[in-house]
Parts: structure tokens; C-alpha cells; sequence
């Protein structure tokens, strides 16, 4: 089995040698395609996440089972007011917010944060989306 011939002193690639180029192109391109989607998988394999608290009560049950889903996470909270939490989500200084109380017509108010709302209980996170 031959990939290359020899010809007046240089090599060319025969048949062979073509075809297994192509898959070898192929492979990689399927390796490209599959890494972002294995490196997103496993994107919570270890890390750190900061959160700030408004009481820390409703939400420790919440970080304790994010906390055991996710072991090698480290979780840094800190506690604040609903202003405080709110200025810390926007200027990304933590990575969420969590709201135990919102205050009446704050919830949505502020158009550069998402929040979403437990309809069990009036626990509210929020977090600045990453393309924002």
C-alpha cells in the first residue's frame, strides 16, 4: 500500500493517500463541530459563581442543591439590599441576584436585567445576560 510515488525526484500523492485526505479532513472538521458542544456539557465541571442575597433563607436551599449537583463549583455570597443586588447584577460584579422580596413594580423594571419568578414562592432571581 503506497500513499506516495516518487517522480523525477519529488513525491506525489497517489489515489490513496487523496482519499485518506479527505477523511482525515473530514474527521477534523467533526472534531471542531463536536468540541464546543462536549466544552458546553461540561461547562459546570468546575468554576466559581458569585451570588448576592437579599436573605439568605429562602435561597440556601437553592444554592445547597446547585451546590451538591455541582461539587467542584466553588460559590463565593454575599448579602445586599435590592439596590445593592441590582447595581451588582447589572455591572456583572456578581453572577446572580437573588431577591427574596421585590419591592412592588420592581420586578422588570430594570430592562437590562432578566428575572425570573418562582410561582411558589416570591423568591426572584436575576442575572445580566452575557451578550448585554
Amino acid at each position: 500500500m503506497r500513499l506516495f510515488r516518487r517522480r523525477n525526484g519529488t513525491l506525489h500523492p497517489t489515489p490513496l493517500c487523496l482519499e485518506l485526505c479527505d477523511v482525515a479532513e473530514r474527521m477534523s472538521e467533526a472534531e471542531s463541530a463536536a468540541t464546543p458542544i462536549l466544552t458546553r456539557r461540561n461547562a459546570l465541571a468546575d468554576g466559581h459563581i458569585s451570588i448576592e442575597l437579599g436573605n439568605s433563607m429562602p435561597a440556601m436551599a437553592l444554592i445547597a442543591l446547585f451546590s451538591k449537583r455541582h461539587p467542584t463549583v466553588s460559590i463565593v455570597i454575599e448579602a445586599g439590599s435590592f439596590e445593592e443586588i441590582t447595581v451588582a447584577v447589572i455591572t456583572r460584579r456578581v453572577d446572580v441576584g437573588v431577591l427574596p422580596n421585590v419591592p412592588d413594580g420592581a420586578s422588570g423594571a430594570n430592562s437590562s436585567s432578566d428575572s425570573r419568578s418562582s410561582p411558589s414562592s416570591t423568591l426572584t432571581a436575576c442575572w445580566r445576560p452575557r451578550n448585554i
